[in-house]
């Protein structure tokens, strides 16, 4: 288990660059990360946590 882990910790993003600025355009908007997060939860093709979203 542990190993699997660290394995994926790894990999870096799991995310497509024209997702990431899909995001950027909400935060644009002055949405804020928890919003964006739960945008992209009801409407979007993707989902992303707001921790995700401030790194």
């Amino acid at each position: 288990m542990v190993r699997g882990r660290r394995r994926r910790s790894c990999q870096g993003s799991r995310f497509e660059r024209s997702q990431w600025l899909e995001v950027e355009a909400l935060l644009q908007l002055d949405y804020s990360a928890e919003q964006v997060s739960g945008w992209l939860g009801s409407h979007g093709p993707f989902r992303a946590s707001h921790e995700t979203i401030y790194r």
